[in-house]
């Protein structure tokens, strides 16, 4: 066996001293601070409160929408973090789709309820350019009224 250390991932982030501890946690999932992730984190805390959940076990996440790719692949890091549903147990499942749309699920209750992003939230993203920029959006993203970020639909 090896005294070597276990090597960590390097994260890209410089914490800001106002920054909620789990903005930070969540980072050292995703690696840096982007409002897409911020997005997905959000959206999680949501769904749990919404659908009164403990998460991990009790939550199913169905995320569709154009993400391909990151940057907007990213929300489904925050999802995860945020609710405990995760690929690996298959209870968080993506869609390709023109749209986006989250649907979180309590699997105790059968009870549901869907999200879209706004369209601010969506112009906001689109119009970003430069590190700095970026995590300035995602910290206004995880400060910012709920309901300017994302709409609930039962």
């Amino acid at each position: 066996m090896s005294d070597a250390p276990i090597r960590q991932p390097k994260q890209r982030y410089e914490r800001q001293p106002d920054d909620p501890k789990w903005l930070v946690d969540a980072v050292r999932l995703h690696g840096h601070l982007g409002p897409w992730a911020a997005a997905g984190l959000r959206v999680g805390q949501a769904a749990l409160s919404d659908l009164d959940c403990d998460g991990y076990f009790d939550i199913r996440i169905d995320v569709s929408g154009p993400i391909a790719k990151p940057p907007p692949r990213c929300i489904v890091d925050g999802l995860q973090f945020a609710t405990g549903a995760t690929l690996g147990k298959d209870s968080i499942h993506i869609e390709l789709a023109e749209s986006f749309e989250i649907r979180a699920t309590n699997t105790t209750t059968g009870q549901s309820v869907r999200y879209r992003l706004t369209d601010g939230f969506l112009e906001a993203v689109s119009k970003m350019s430069g590190h700095a920029e970026v995590e300035a959006l995602a910290r206004r993203v995880a400060r910012e009224p709920f309901d300017r970020l994302a709409a609930r639909h039962e």
